[in-house]
């Protein structure tokens, strides 16, 4: 089965020891809305177990509608996100993002 991809957009943050983070993913006015100096690039998000960010995709949805890295995505569940999958509420997905060549 080929992994998943959504394009989206996001901060293009440098990342310490070089290359580049990227942040906020989402649809451009939602990326644009934190205020930040940093450019907004189109990025594209791929199901991959080496990811290092994790999405939300609510059930009834077909694209992540909450992206954040896996050391703070559990912060955006108060119960966590298990208990959330449990009640039917959506499922997590492993993700990693790289900008899009276009």
């Amino acid at each position: 089965m080929k992994a998943r991809e959504w394009k989206m957009f996001a901060h293009e943050i440098p990342a310490q020891g070089g290359g580049f983070e990227y942040h906020h993913c989402g649809p451009r006015q939602y990326v644009e809305m934190h205020g930040l100096s940093y450019p907004v690039v189109q990025v594209i998000l791929k199901e991959s177990k080496r990811g290092k960010f994790l999405g939300w995709i609510e059930t009834g949805k077909n694209e992540p509608v909450m992206v954040w890295h896996e050391r703070i995505f559990e912060i955006c569940f108060a119960y966590g996100s298990k208990v959330e999958v449990d009640k039917g509420r959506g499922k997590v997905v492993r993700l990693e993002i790289s900008k899009d060549v276009l």
